[in-house]
């Protein structure tokens, strides 16, 4: 039986949340590699007003100065993106296994926490070891896992267009 509250004639009912909501602050990011998908050469970011993109020759995650390599010792740098969620649209089956070779190249700075769903990444937790003032941690997720569709069938099903 329940614990739901119930109609008196039997049926239920969902109990209203209790609490603060939390608004979650989030952005997206994307990868570009080479066809054969060994080396990226360009990280673009997205935080609902501002785009950054960095971009290099074809490199693997862990080369410095390479396209990860930028992007992520930018958005570990300081404060401003700590605690966001930041989604990738198949991030599980693809972009996140870029993040995961650069952040293992510095494991000595960055722990990592993955929650996997089959063969892929659904969330990479990523927590800075050295904390300055409060604990720096970062989420990666994948959003296919939420919206199991293409982008241009969902921009499409949003009313926000489709690939021209």
């Amino acid at each position: 039986m329940s614990s739901n509250p119930k109609k008196d004639d039997g049926q239920l009912f969902l109990t209203p949340l209790r609490g603060k909501i939390r608004e979650r602050k989030y952005a997206v990011y994307d990868l570009e590699t080479t066809t054969d998908l060994q080396k990226v050469f360009l990280a673009g970011f997205y935080d609902g007003s501002r785009y950054r993109y960095f971009e290099s020759d074809p490199a693997f995650p862990e080369t410095p100065n390479g396209a990860i390599d930028q992007f992520l010792t930018w958005l570990f740098a300081d404060d401003e993106y700590v605690g966001y969620w930041i989604y990738a649209h198949n991030g599980g089956n693809f972009d996140a296994l870029y993040l995961i070779r650069w952040l293992m190249d510095h494991a000595k700075d960055y722990s990592i926490e993955v929650i996997p769903v089959q063969s892929t990444v659904l969330s990479l937790e990523v927590h800075e070891k050295k904390t300055r003032r409060r604990q720096r941690k970062w989420t990666f997720i994948d959003s296919l896992r939420l919206m199991n569709a293409g982008l241009d069938k969902l921009g499409k099903s949003f009313g926000l267009g489709g690939k021209e």
